[in-house]
């Protein structure tokens, strides 16, 4: 029985069933990221141009060359699945989500935007000397385009 099992694993692998899964998986998958993806990103152009992002204090000159490159890395995985590269087009868009995403930047821009307005209700003078650590710390992050760690600096 056990002989049986490992035989129907080794016929598996053999057959490379797992890797035309992979394939077929990014054949579908790729486009539709892709498109999510694009969407983000003109929804982040958009909210980079608005005053209440400008008023902030951010520098919204790091972030702009931020969306610009992940505009590229867009353009490269597309260049990847034109050219029957699927596997490699799933990597490189897992690492546009997982180094800084779009995603990320607007969470780090609604947090700090968050923080700011809690600074302001704030009256006991320690939480407000809280919050303007937090919130230095993500502005710090932000403007030296550490997305994540402004995200992360931020936690009510």
């Amino acid at each position: 029985e056990d002989a049986d099992k490992r035989g129907a694993i080794e016929e598996f692998r053999d057959g490379e069933y797992f890797e035309k899964i992979n394939e077929i998986r990014a054949k579908i998958e790729v486009p539709q990221s892709l498109k999510k993806l694009a969407q983000a990103v003109k929804k982040l152009e958009k909210s980079l141009k608005t005053k209440a992002v400008k008023a902030l204090g951010l520098n919204l000159e790091g972030a702009n060359a931020a969306v610009a490159e992940i505009k590229q890395k867009i353009q490269a995985v597309q260049e990847l699945f034109n050219s029957g590269e699927y596997e490699d087009a799933r990597a490189e868009l897992r690492e546009i989500y997982e180094n800084g995403g779009p995603q990320d930047i607007e969470s780090a821009i609604l947090r700090i935007r968050d923080a700011k307005t809690a600074l302001k209700r704030a009256r006991e003078e320690t939480l407000r000397q809280k919050i303007q650590q937090m919130l230095d710390a993500a502005i710090s992050a932000f403007n030296n385009g550490e997305y994540q760690e402004a995200v992360q600096s931020i936690k009510f």
